[in-house]
């Protein structure tokens, strides 16, 4: 027999921080999810300290009650151990994506102690080269508001996938808020000229009648639903987004895209003692939408291959004039993949890991103006598009360097259609999985 009788309620009668010499209180406190004069609940207490340590700022947060100036009052003393915030990086490597790169970083994550970040890069790359101003107040004038806004210049190098350049100019006005403790939305709107030059005489018809330059003026809006148990390194939970873009609000394109995304991670840290041992299951997809009487343009498709696909080429699977062997896009696109993260048996300290995948995924349907003629190689403008899926397996590694992040994959297209880019190998510098 047992008898259960509660005990009695203890309210939190002050909350105290320590050891913050850089970050302001209410950056912390805002991260509470109680306040004085509240019902002391445990689980609140933990995820306040999950919250707090989900700032980045900090290498030790520690929460613990002592007894207030009554029985039933309490006092929460917060004791935080500063970390930098302040990043420099100036480094180089090698991306199948972008070829050698250099990489020069100005960051700051919790400038004066305020909790903006703010942040400027340049990268300079054989197919791709950035620069990039940003900075973001996650709680605009102390209310649950993120705002934020970027400027950027981007410069890509698509000769070897569609036989153009690409260059984007522009600026990107952000908000978001929660709507609870798991659900978050965010608003955004575009203003970018894009400019598609340099395209080659030999380069497809349908890519040749799009060169010049266009307006975006997009707004874009996401909903996440978060229930990892870290935003940093998931090991456990899932995570859901759904978003939609409009193009049209001034400019010269019109279309509406629908796109969505998710991951589930299981752990196997029970079974195997080792947290590092995680399957993570990832579906994605999109769906583009001209409309006004207007045909998609090549610059706003969905390409399928290289991160999203491995084994695959950049644009190597999905809608191509195989008479230029151009990658064209298609305007639905869809991904999934399995994928088992295992440690390697060598030390901790070596920052390496290994993973095992099978990535599966269609990107098909071309505008009214394209279609799949069903004619041979060797006739111009010869236009292949195909639904059915794709699938390539295969294994990888992931190495902390401490010149950033690395990670190699070897990967076989084990479905695929006859024209086709596959690609085995692929090294990627700085950029997590």
């Amino acid at each position: 027999t047992f008898e259960i009788s509660e005990g009695p309620r203890a309210f939190v009668e002050r909350i105290e921080i320590g050891g913050n010499t850089r970050t302001q209180d209410r950056v912390i406190r805002r991260e509470f999810r109680l306040a004085e004069g509240d019902p002391l609940v445990t689980q609140q207490v933990r995820r306040s300290r999950e919250r707090i340590r989900a700032l980045g700022f900090f290498s030790d947060v520690q929460v613990n009650s002592t007894p207030g100036s009554a029985a039933d009052r309490v006092i929460l003393n917060t004791q935080v151990t500063e970390r930098a915030t302040g990043e420099f990086t100036l480094g180089g490597g090698y991306s199948t994506d972008a070829g050698f790169l250099a990489d020069i970083g100005l960051r700051e994550r919790n400038l004066l102690g305020t909790g903006v970040d703010a942040r400027s890069n340049l990268t300079l790359a054989q197919k791709r080269s950035q620069v990039d101003i940003s900075v973001t107040d996650p709680q605009f004038l102390e209310r649950n508001l993120a705002a934020g806004a970027d400027v950027f210049l981007v410069q890509r190098n698509l000769q070897s996938t569609s036989g153009y350049n690409e260059r984007r100019a522009g600026f990107v006005a952000r908000m978001g808020y929660e709507i609870n403790e798991r659900l978050r939305q965010t608003w955004s709107y575009s203003l970018v000229n894009r400019n598609l030059y340099d395209v080659d005489a030999s380069t497809s018809q349908f890519i040749q009648e799009q060169a010049g330059t266009t307006l975006l003026s997009q707004l874009s809006t996401t909903i996440t639903y978060d229930h990892r148990d870290s935003r940093i390194e998931p090991r456990d939970g899932y995570v859901v987004r759904g978003g939609t873009d409009v193009a049209g609000l001034g400019g010269d394109v019109y279309y509406v895209r629908l796109r969505g995304d998710g991951q589930y991670y299981i752990p196997f840290e029970r079974l195997l003692g080792d947290p590092d041992y995680v399957l993570v299951f990832a579906v994605g997809g999109g769906w583009l939408l001209p409309y006004n009487g207007g045909d998609s343009r090549i610059v706003d498709r969905f390409f399928l291959g290289g991160e999203n696909l491995r084994g695959f080429a950049i644009g190597g699977a999905g809608p191509r004039d195989i008479s230029t062997n151009d990658a064209l896009g298609g305007q639905i696109i869809w991904t999934s993949s399995a994928e088992f993260r295992f440690p390697l048996p060598l030390p901790a300290e070596l920052g390496l890991s290994a993973r095992a995948f099978v990535d599966v995924g269609g990107n098909y349907e071309l505008p009214t103006n394209v279609s799949d003629s069903g004619c041979p190689s060797n006739v111009p403008n010869c236009v292949r598009d195909d639904a059915s899926p794709r699938v390539g397996i295969g294994f990888g590694f992931s190495w902390r360097s401490p010149i950033g992040l690395i990670n190699i994959d070897l990967a076989q297209a084990v479905v695929k259609k006859s024209y086709d880019q596959t690609q085995v190998f692929r090294l990627g510098f700085g950029t997590r999985f």
